[in-house]
Order: structure tokens, then C-alpha cells, then sequence
């Protein structure tokens, strides 16, 4: 959903168009953005079983700072399962400017069209579907200044469904996992003519299942060739421990195992209008 490097580019052709006289703020601003990518990665771990990723979405926005919003991706079967295959993101927010520093506070609402968690005998036999889906609710804050941004991201609901319901084993741990936390720090800066540098370290809090707490980390850079942003990012994660490691893979009987955690080269390319 990041549109910097488009915006960049539309900066540079205006300004070197001629000068016309400004006309009046328009009370709402649409855009729309579409994204292929190699890999989806959502806090550094794969959501298409490392496979590609088609993705989509709107935002509307007043000039008041007020927006909304929703996004569009492709996700595994394997690892939401039960579902169509889709996650739908539903946002809206408030966005502004103090003394220089950009705030942004919003809510953000994950949707999985029916995927529930796997029941799984003694034998890691898959005997059922448990109650829980996969949705989650998230309220967040997000400070920018310059080409540095941090936002902080807090679940109001179990994080993405898990819960003692969810038929986890014990060993992972047990409980609610409301209350889990996603804080992040963001680099972004144009390094020369259309080629703009992105670093990016993320922290994953699960309240009540600390083995799958873990760090995300991403480093890259993005070129604006005529308006489409093409990406290339190495993209990591210090996941570890033996339940954490089993809890981020998913298993197939085609394929086997997929280490959904590993570290991966993502390359992508992006419009938008």
C-alpha cells in the first residue's frame, strides 16, 4: 500500500511542468493500487506458502485527514485453511502533521473468508476444524519524520484467532493472545534519480505465546520506471526454538513441509493511479 515512489515521480513531472495557478483542494482524493510480488510476507512470514502474490486495494481520503481503505491478497490454503484463499484488509484512520513530525492513527480489520484452525489427533492427523478463525482487529499509531517512520500496531482481539480453542499444543503456550503487539521502525529515502532506499525492523509480541514472539527484519530498494515501482528486498526473520519453527511451517502432502519463516529475495512490481 506504500505509494512514495510513485508520488516522487508525479512531484518531478509537475515540477517541470508551467506554473498554472493552484486550484481549490478537492474534498476527497481516490487512488487505487495493484502489486505482484514473488513472495507475500506479512511481518517477515510467508502467506502464500512462498508462492506469488497478486495485490489490490483503494483508499479514500478527505482533507480533513480522514481516510478509509481495503486491500486485496491471495494467502495459502495450506496456511489459511477452510477459506477461499483471500485476505481482504478493512482501514480507516485519521492522518495529519504537527511541527513537521506526520501522525497517523487508525483501525485495521484482517478478514479470511471462513479459514479456521486445523484440529490435529495424537498422530498429526488433520481430524476437524476448530471454532476460531483467523480474523484479527488492530488499532495502531504511526509517527514519521523526514524518511524515518515507526508505528506501533495493538490486537483487540486474539491475535489472528489464537487461543486455547484454536487446538495449538499446550508446549506453544495457552490462554488469549489478545493484547499482542507489532512495533516497527521504517527507512525510506530517495538515494539517487528514481532509485529510493527501504530498511525496515520489526518486532512481533504474541501475549501468552512468547516462543512465537519474534523479530522481522527487510532491506532494499525500489525504481520508478514511468510510474510502476519495481522492487527487490531481502527479507528475514530470527525465528527459532522447535515450536515456534513447527508453528510457522505448513505441510503438504504434495510439496511437504514449507518453512515459512526463512529468509527470501522478494521482487515486485507496483502501479498507483
Amino acid at each position: 500500500m506504500k505509494k512514495s515512489t510513485f508520488a516522487l515521480a508525479m512531484f518531478a513531472a509537475l515540477s517541470a511542468a508551467p506554473a498554472f495557478a493552484a486550484g481549490p483542494t478537492p474534498d476527497f482524493t481516490f487512488t487505487g493500487n495493484v502489486n505482484v510480488l514473488t513472495d507475500y510476507r506479512f511481518r517477515g512470514i510467508s502467506q502464500t506458502a512462498r508462492g506469488p502474490a497478486l495485490q489490490g486495494g483503494f483508499d479514500v481520503a478527505h482533507k480533513s485527514g480522514l481516510y478509509a481503505g481495503n486491500w486485496n491478497s491471495n494467502v495459502s490454503g495450506e496456511s489459511f485453511p477452510g477459506g477461499n484463499g483471500l485476505e481482504m484488509d478493512f482501514y480507516a484512520g485519521y492522518k495529519g502533521e504537527y511541527k513537521g513530525v506526520g501522525f497517523d492513527i487508525g483501525n485495521l480489520y484482517y478478514y479470511y473468508d471462513n479459514a479456521r484452525y486445523q484440529l490435529f489427533n495424537d498422530d498429526g492427523n488433520r481430524v476437524g476444524f476448530a471454532g476460531k478463525k483467523y480474523d484479527n482487529n488492530e488499532v495502531y499509531l504511526g509517527l514519521s519524520y523526514g524518511p524515518v517512520s515507526g508505528k506501533y500496531s495493538y490486537a483487540t482481539t486474539d491475535y489472528f484467532g489464537l487461543n486455547t480453542e484454536a487446538g495449538v499444543p499446550a508446549s506453544v503456550g495457552s490462554g488469549k493472545s489478545k493484547g499482542s503487539s507489532y512495533t516497527e521502525l521504517n527507512f525510506s529515502q530517495e538515494v539517487m534519480p528514481k532509485v529510493t532506499l527501504n530498511a525496515h525492523v520489526g518486532y512481533t509480541d504474541v501475549k501468552n505465546y512468547k516462543e512465537l514472539s519474534y523479530t522481522d527484519y527487510k532491506i532494499g530498494a525500489s525504481y520508478d520506471l514511468n510510474g510502476f515501482a519495481l522492487g527487490a528486498h531481502y527479507i528475514g526473520t530470527d525465528v527459532k526454538g522447535s515450536n515456534a519453527e513447527t508453528f510457522y511451517t505448513v505441510f503438504s502432502s504434495s510439496t511437504g513441509p514449507k518453512q515459512l519463516y526463512k529468509d527470501t529475495i522478494v521482487l515486485s512490481v507496483g502501479k498507483t493511479f
